[in-house]
């Protein structure tokens, strides 16, 4: 122990204060032996990266050690995008859900317009069901999980009857699903569509995402020889750029006074939103000349 400590120090590394415990591992004669196993270590240099990392232990439904978590904050992003996610599928009656709520949409116009607006509202709609009844799927999994735990902790203490082993069968069922919920949607996530679903390749496709979001990180821009790497500095020269590209800088340009144009006119304009009848759907197929 005295030589391990002595590298941490000669290495210049940082052992975070764990959170939720005081030990990672519990064993030995009635469990009374315990000891501090597993820690992440830490420099100066990465800590300055990732500011706020904190280390804490979860729960342990069947090892003698605590899994343990290093939360690095995250990166800071803008507003996410709306994406459909693949897992919704998977949930019983989805899409006939998703059937009635197309079918309950009634707008008037054109079929591009009447397409959009029913888009539109059905990303509405999904953001809500998914917020209000599908939930977050790491927390669902987490209640799962947590009531496997508690049947599981209850059998030490005494021999379950019948409705409680079907409590726990359901639990553990209840937790496959969301386990695999959460790996269908790394996957989609990652991008990384090769591999088979159902496999537990969550850890591989939560990996290629960081991955993909490191890439895609814009850390810092070099601006007139000047580096930024503030974000409020990076989004007011990437806007101004744009903006100097897209706006009219004025000055002169060429004149196209007395130069005619061919275009159609208002009813011609309307006609082009209107659907095909079927003598014009007849006569394009008989100019095609067999």
């Amino acid at each position: 122990m005295r030589r391990f400590l002595e590298v941490i120090e000669e290495l210049a590394l940082k052992d975070l204060p764990l959170l939720g415990g005081l030990f990672t591992w519990s064993g030995g004669l009635n469990g009374l032996s315990r000891s501090r196993l597993d820690r992440f270590l830490i420099s100066e240099d990465w800590e300055n990266h990732f500011r706020g990392a904190i280390q804490c232990s979860l729960p342990r439904p069947v090892s003698d050690h605590f899994p343990i978590l290093l939360d690095g904050g995250g990166t800071r992003r803008g507003p996410i995008p709306f994406r459909f996610e693949n897992m919704w599928l998977k949930d019983e009656g989805f899409k006939e859900l998703l059937k009635g709520w197309w079918q309950g949409f009634n707008y008037s116009g054109s079929y591009s317009f009447i397409l959009t607006k029913k888009l539109k509202a059905m990303k509405i709609k999904l953001k809500e069901w998914n917020s209000e009844v599908f939930g977050k799927v790491g927390v669902n999994k987490g209640l799962a999980l947590d009531k496997v735990s508690y049947w599981d902790n209850q059998e030490q203490l005494r021999a379950l009857n019948e409705q409680e082993l079907e409590a726990r069968k359901e639990a553990r069922e209840e937790f496959k699903k969301w386990a695999l919920m959460e790996e269908t949607s790394w996957r989609q996530k990652s991008r990384e569509i090769w591999l088979k679903e159902g496999d537990k390749n969550t850890g591989f496709f939560h990996k290629m995402v960081n991955s993909n979001r490191r890439r895609n990180c814009l850390k810092k821009i070099k601006v007139n020889g000047t580096w930024l790497s503030d974000d409020h500095d990076i989004q007011r020269r990437v806007v101004r750029a744009f903006k100097d590209l897209l706006s009219d800088p004025g000055g002169w340009r060429p004149c196209c006074n007395n130069i005619e144009f061919d275009r159609i006119g208002d009813e011609e304009a309307t006609r082009l939103d209107e659907s095909f009848s079927g003598d014009e759907v007849f006569l394009a197929l008989s100019d095609l000349n067999g």
